[in-house]
């Protein structure tokens, strides 16, 4: 699995925290990826990693929860891990950390989620909702800067350098076909 480093202020050495998530790119059968806006950021579905939780384990509880899904293993292949050093991140609690967020992305097909879901307090409280994008329009939601979280510049450069990824991976799949 190939890793994105982003490490603009090459801040390696000062990180006072670590968090660890899974999160998927779910591709619906119009192309289109399903993205959560949660509090004002924009993010793909998933979550952090709880206690001795695998990335695996993890990426199929926060499935269950916030779109009332049950995907197999083998419909969910892992694809780009991101490893995001963040400075000045600004903690819910209001403290401002040094932080690395590790995140194993995973790579799926749906077309359908439950209405059945299991958010957390928090997810209602923030109006977790999900809904399918083109990427084109998933790139006017990054460049737009609507909204006043201030986690969402952190979220807006992760989501970025995964979409980036993905459609890299779709130019290469296209070239192949062709060539074929």
């Amino acid at each position: 699995m190939k890793t994105i480093i982003i490490n603009d202020e090459n801040i390696d050495e000062q990180i006072t925290k670590k968090k660890l998530k899974s999160r998927a790119v779910l591709v619906n059968s119009s192309n289109e990826i399903l993205v959560a806006n949660y509090g004002g950021v924009f993010l793909l579905p998933g979550g952090s990693i709880d206690g001795k939780e695998t990335p695996d384990e993890t990426i199929h509880r926060e499935l269950r929860e916030e779109l009332g899904v049950d995907m197999k293993s083998e419909q969910l292949k892992p694809f780009v891990k991101v490893r995001y050093f963040q400075p000045n991140y600004p903690e819910r609690n209001g403290n401002t950390i040094n932080r690395l967020a590790v995140t194993y992305y995973y790579l799926g097909h749906i077309n359908n989620i439950s209405n059945e879901r299991d958010l957390t307090e928090n997810e209602k409280k923030d109006g977790f909702t999900v809904e399918f994008y083109s990427i084109n329009q998933i790139q006017g939601m990054l460049n737009s800067k609507k909204g006043n979280n201030p986690r969402r510049l952190y979220f807006d450069r992760e989501l970025q350098a995964v979409i980036d990824y993905y459609k890299e991976r779709l130019q290469v799949r296209e070239n192949i076909e062709m060539m074929k």
